[in-house]
């Protein structure tokens, strides 16, 4: 209701606040595994496998246009458990990433805007292993890299539906074991 209010009142802006400079938005979506699983096993000596699922994951980004056609924009994530819970095993990672990410339109025509996305981050990730009565907790932190691509549709002036694929891993540190691709949904809000 609040998204339809705010696009109402947007609709009714003057013709000189199209120049937007500014945008705000949120997307989520599948996280998609693609971890080192022996990290695992060697930090609890398993014989099992390890096996983890896919998960969901939250994006909260800002940015700034510097021109048609550059961005630069900061993005937190936030990806829940990554789990494992087959054979008697309990195994969660989770991270928080920030990164500062460039984006570059490839076309835009009207209200459709395709792009590509790059930059580096930094990751904390959590990981929780319980098996056979053991128990495993680390916190570890290191230096990512993101890359993808995704579209924008504007439905307003001020606010664009986009999608975005994209794939983040670690290029220092001690996440080296964590990577993963994102097929994520969301708005954007220019201002």
């Amino acid at each position: 209701m609040v998204v339809i209010l705010a696009a109402m009142l947007l609709k009714t802006l003057p013709a000189s606040a199209q120049e937007k400079l500014f945008y705000v938005g949120v997307f989520g979506g599948q996280a998609m595994e693609c971890i080192d699983e022996s990290h695992s096993k060697k930090a609890m000596k398993m014989p099992a496998e390890v096996t983890f699922k896919d998960s969901w994951g939250l994006k909260l980004r800002g940015g700034m246009d510097l021109n048609q056609y550059f961005s630069v924009e900061a993005m937190l994530e936030y990806i829940h458990d990554f789990k494992d819970t087959d054979e008697g095993k309990n195994n969660r990672i989770n991270a928080v990433d920030l990164f500062l990410n460039g984006k570059m339109v490839l076309m835009y025509s009207g209200s459709f805007m395709p792009y590509i996305i790059a930059g580096p981050g930094v990751i904390c990730s959590r990981e929780k292993i319980s098996y056979r009565n053991k128990d495993y907790s680390s916190v570890e932190w290191g230096l990512a890299w993101r890359a993808g691509l995704g579209t924008e549709i504007f439905m307003t002036p001020y606010i664009a539906l986009g999608l975005e694929l994209d794939h983040v891993f670690t290029l220092f540190g001690d996440t080296d074991h964590l990577r993963y691709t994102n097929l994520s949904f969301g708005m954007n809000f220019y201002f």
